[in-house]
């Protein structure tokens, strides 16, 4: 009997290798998803040293496994448009970030649609016929 743990994907009692994990978690992921999230772990596997290893980008991706591509794209592009990485903020940040968005999501859209208003509804244009 293996157990795994919910929170980092660790199989007890048996051996593993995280770079199959990892292309195994990756396979689940759209193309855009799978884009950002190997040009963010490029970003901060460079720019930070504790967190440059296979193993704790595998602890990442398990840790965001659950959670749909549109919460990840979204807060990927956020992390590395504001240069979080640069500023030490590491796999841990973005893992939390994407789960506050996902969990957080009803009312910073209903605070979203207080500030910027919702958007136009869409309307048919009718043609007048000749008569």
């Amino acid at each position: 009997m293996t157990n795994k743990c919910p929170s980092c994907g660790y199989l007890f009692r048996k051996k593993y290798n995280p770079s199959t994990e990892i292309k195994m978690l990756l396979a689940l992921r759209g193309d855009k998803c799978k884009k950002l999230l190997n040009k963010a772990s490029n970003s901060i596997m460079s720019s930070i040293n504790t967190d440059n290893s296979i193993y704790r980008y595998f602890m990442f991706l398990q840790g965001i496994s659950k959670i749909g591509d549109e919460y990840i794209v979204k807060c990927i592009d956020r992390y590395l448009f504001k240069s979080y990485y640069a500023k030490g903020k590491g796999f841990i940040y973005l893992r939390e970030m994407i789960k506050n968005e996902k969990s957080n999501r009803k009312g910073l859209l209903s605070i979203e649609y207080k500030n910027v208003g919702r958007p136009p509804s869409i309307m048919k244009i009718r043609e007048k016929e000749d008569e």
